[in-house]
């Protein structure tokens, strides 16, 4: 009789324990739905709490074309997230006492620039504080993206050996070209290709095996395929070659393999606690590890640690949210473009702490967008202008993004309206006044463009578009 008043407790117990996750599980997946539900979102979704998962789901297409659904088990590129595995290789290497992480770049590629490369060490490149320009705002970065001719020591000599921003160690800068360089380093010291050291030290050990390099050139079995947002509407994201991202972001992944690399950073398989730690140890000048954001951040009245990483190429955005107190993750991959994963992660945060959310809305880009379609372009910089009036206004990248997916649907008279006001916002930035003229260049007004360019080389004489363009039309007064 014992047994079974036993028995029936447990199964009452365990009804109740059910009966509470069963909510938490439907108001996650209800509050990622709402984001799918006004397309801000397509992708694969993991969240867990140590070794209990709460939810893993897929919401969207993986193929919009053959409406093949997303699913935790769908495949999608990295970007930026692969940087924390490079950390990882590194130190290694560095447990192995092939690289010493105060050495220079010159001591193991010799051949490097040696003004700036005696100058920058191993630990700067890893915590982005060696003043290196990023590769993807290199002036022909366009060109090689979609193909890269180069071998991977004359890409590093053209794309990443520019002229240091800041003297080493005085700043942060985030910088591609830093991993880039530590990918070939990789490489010069063991012998082995950057992909078989990824295999061999990391995927295998951790059976992740729906994870590797984006080849463009192999069939990669369930790799979602990778869209782009724009005001309106869907479309096939730009082509890009990911051997150009090498190291600092050509990996791809399933949501399931990342909830497996989480749970393997809690103990140590991969590398020694000490080595480890450094990961999560940020800088003096910006709360940035190796491969890792670190945050303080009020958690339900407690102070967590949050450790994280965003990634984003053409057509996929990737992030990856750890809470080291709780062993929570939060794991979220997009392949449409442009999805507000950080927003998501706050939002999903509050739910787990039990605090009410916001229902999720259209961008503001889209709402503005929407303003210009139905009231015309001197409503939406209304709209606009009392948004900065509440501080809600964008920061001078977003706002020259917003103008360029205006110029991607062909609203050329909005996109300059909205580059104007950036201008306005921001008269000391070369940036602002070259998004201008070449939006008066689309719209085929190359008079405006050259009188902007003017403007432009008085803040840069030696821009080299606004010169060649000031140059090659003296004659601007009798251009159309």
């Amino acid at each position: 009789m014992k047994v079974l008043v036993n028995l029936l407790l447990f199964l009452y117990l365990f009804s109740l324990s059910a009966d509470a996750a069963e909510p938490l599980q439907q108001k996650l997946d209800s509050y990622i739905a709402q984001y799918h539900q006004i397309k801000e979102f397509d992708g694969a979704v993991l969240i867990a709490q140590g070794s209990d998962i709460l939810l893993q789901q897929g919401y969207g297409f993986a193929n919009i074309e053959w409406q093949i659904a997303n699913q935790p088990s769908t495949k999608f590129k990295l970007a930026s997230v692969t940087k924390q595995f490079t950390a990882v290789l590194v130190l290694q290497q560095v447990e192995r006492g092939r690289i010493n992480l105060d050495a220079n770049i010159v001591s193991y590629l010799p051949e490097y620039r040696k003004d700036t490369g005696r100058q920058i060490t191993i630990r700067q490149l890893l915590n982005h504080t060696s003043g290196l320009p990023d590769v993807f705002r290199h002036p022909e970065f366009r060109r090689v993206q979609s193909h890269n001719p180069y071998h991977r020591d004359e890409f590093i000599k053209i794309f990443c050996s520019g002229d240091l921003r800041f003297k080493p160690g005085s700043a942060f800068r985030y910088s591609n070209a830093g991993y880039t360089i530590l990918g070939r380093i990789l490489e010069r010291v063991t012998g082995k290709s950057y992909w078989q050291l990824l295999e061999t030290h990391i995927l295998l050990p951790l059976d992740m095996k729906d994870t590797g390099f984006a080849d463009h050139k192999k069939l990669i079995k369930g790799l979602a395929n990778g869209y782009d947002t724009t005001l309106a509407g869907v479309k096939h994201a730009d082509f890009i070659d990911m051997s150009v991202p090498f190291s600092a972001g050509a990996m791809y992944s399933t949501v399931q393999d990342m909830y497996k690399w989480d749970r393997a950073l809690y103990h140590d398989k991969l590398l020694s606690p000490e080595l480890k730690s450094l990961l999560f140890i940020p800088s003096s000048h910006r709360n940035y590890g190796f491969g890792w954001e670190i945050n303080k951040q009020k958690v339900a009245n407690q102070t967590k640690t949050l450790v994280h990483h965003s990634g984003g190429i053409p057509g996929f955005g990737a992030k990856i949210t750890r809470v080291l107190e709780d062993q929570t993750v939060i794991i979220l991959f997009d392949n449409t473009g442009g999805a507000p994963l950080t927003d998501m992660v706050n939002g999903l945060l509050d739910i787990l702490a039990g605090k009410a959310v916001q229902v999720p809305r259209l961008s503001a880009e889209r709402t503005l967008f929407a303003t210009i379609t139905a009231q015309g372009v001197a409503a939406a910089i209304k709209s606009y202008q009392q948004q900065v009036h509440e501080g809600l206004g964008f920061s001078e990248r977003r706002l020259n993004r917003f103008g360029y997916q205006l110029l991607e649907v062909g609203a050329y008279h909005a996109a300059i309206e909205f580059f104007k006001v950036n201008v306005a916002a921001h008269p000391k930035s070369v940036n602002t006044y070259d998004s201008l003229a070449e939006a008066h260049l689309k719209q085929g007004d190359k008079k405006s463009a050259h009188a902007i360019y003017q403007q432009l080389l008085q803040l840069d004489s030696q821009h080299e578009t606004a010169r060649a363009f000031v140059e090659s039309n003296r004659g601007a007064q009798q251009l159309p």
